[in-house]
């Protein structure tokens, strides 16, 4: 079950880094882009001249010794590989050709390799012109003769092939530094998508909300178009539109709840601020009113309140009203779009005092009564108390989280102060998720 459970999690971790490919392929276009650039632009072409030359075996007192061929010539070669190195032997080359550099420069162009298990040694001269090159390598082979019968007293070296002008520039290699480019792009846009994926800590359409906070997933709801209450309040200004059948879908999965009058009560709330609480309470009231429910939809946030906002009413009384001084329910209940509804009425200096009172038991118990479906708005759970308070008056809590604005570990705080009151949690709804038409009804 482990083993089963890890490699959901790497097929889900390598989802989401192939939904940021784009990433991947601009990191791979642009870094091939900027080694072709750099290489066919601004490095220099270098080439290459090669002299080989074969080392026979000394015919002086060397001769006297019986070692085979091969041993004497590897002995030999060791020497003259150092005596190139030398200054004489650069200095040399540098006066034959009248040369303006400096000897160190030269060094750092010759390299001096042999063919294994053979007296051949091959002189490789690189410089930014083909010519020079082949110049270059020839004089050092002929100062090599020179200085070998001068220094060693040794005439066993004999030019095999001399060098000769080639045109064609063996660095730098454009294509394959363009390829090597493009896949370090790769790996790079590779790396920044895990990194992206691993240290994204806000809830997506990809968070699988079940999986994290344990509880059923209601539905996701795409955002408001503008702040305007014709956009927000989709369920009466828009009704036959996708944004509405999504409130209808999060409306039939809470009907389910409220069987036999298991969850007449519900209270809505989110971890932090603007999650777009009061929108999706507000348009799933109206859901309820439309199938001929009677709802009756209270704004509990006596601190912040929008829902007087959102349904263009006004807000002189309302359940701080009723709390505090016993108002009659019809003086206070606003009857719009065929929902009831009580605002939070003027701002009380002590909101969670008055939403811990015995009164407020009272009149849930008293609107039980006279409604099929309470839904209440209320302030976010880890803002202020309030919503806690609230919690033993409600049959279920429904928790709200925005896509890509809720941090994961705000929404897990939230459910795990409401199971620490024993409250009941309905379930999570995502909004503002841009969820694609064709996808989210083929789930459903």
């Amino acid at each position: 079950m482990e083993n089963y459970q890890r490699e959901i999690e790497i097929f889900d971790l390598f989802q989401k880094v192939f939904k940021r490919f784009w990433i991947i392929a601009l990191t791979s276009i642009a870094v091939g882009a900027s080694f072709f650039v750099v290489n066919n632009f601004y490095i220099p072409d270098t080439y290459s001249a090669e002299t080989t030359i074969f080392i026979g075996k000394e015919s002086g007192a060397l001769a006297e010794f019986n070692f085979l061929d091969l041993e004497i010539g590897a002995q030999l070669i060791d020497d003259y590989k150092e005596l190139i190195k030398t200054k004489a032997v650069r200095n040399e080359v540098i006066s034959r050709l009248n040369l303006n550099i400096h000897p160190d420069s030269l060094l750092g162009r010759v390299n001096v390799h042999t063919v294994d298990d053979s007296r051949f040694m091959k002189i490789v001269v690189l410089d930014a012109s083909p010519h020079a090159a082949t110049r270059i390598a020839n004089a050092i082979s002929d100062v090599l003769i020179d200085k070998a019968e001068v220094v060693i007293g040794a005439k066993n070296i004999q030019v095999v092939d001399a060098a000769e002008v080639n045109e064609r520039p063996i660095s730098p290699n454009v294509l394959n530094a363009t390829i090597i480019g493009v896949i370090l792009g790769f790996l790079v846009g590779l790396i920044i998508s895990i990194i992206l994926v691993l240290m994204d800590n806000k809830v997506n359409i990809d968070t699988n909300l079940e999986d994290l906070l344990g509880v059923p997933f209601l539905g996701s709801l795409l955002p408001v178009k503008s702040s305007d209450h014709l956009d927000a309040l989709v369920m009466h200004h828009n009704n036959n539109t996708y944004d509405a059948e999504l409130y209808k879908l999060i409306r039939t999965n809470l009907d389910f709840m409220s069987v036999d009058n298991k969850c007449k009560v519900m209270m809505f709330t989110s971890a932090q601020m603007s999650e777009g609480k009061s929108t999706t309470v507000s348009n799933i009231a109206l859901a309820f009113s439309q199938v001929g429910k009677k709802v009756l939809l209270i704004d509990a946030d006596l601190r912040k309140p929008n829902l007087h906002n959102l349904f263009s009413i006004r807000n002189y009384s309302g359940l701080s009203n009723l709390i505090v001084n016993n108002v009659a329910y019809k003086k206070i209940i606003n009857q719009k779009y065929h929902t009831s509804i009580i605002t939070s009425g003027p701002k009380p200096p002590n909101p969670n005092e008055l939403l811990m009172s015995k009164k407020v038991d009272d009149i849930v118990m008293e609107l039980r009564n006279m409604y099929d479906i309470i839904l209440i708005d209320s302030p976010p759970i880890l803002s202020v108390a309030d919503s806690l308070s609230l919690a033993r008056c409600v049959d279920g809590i429904v928790m709200i989280a925005a896509c890509k604005q809720t941090k994961k570990e705000n929404v897990v705080a939230s459910i795990k102060k409401i199971r620490q009151i024993n409250g009941k949690i309905l379930g999570v709804v995502m909004t503002k998720a841009k969820v694609k038409k064709k996808e989210y009804y083929s789930y459903k």
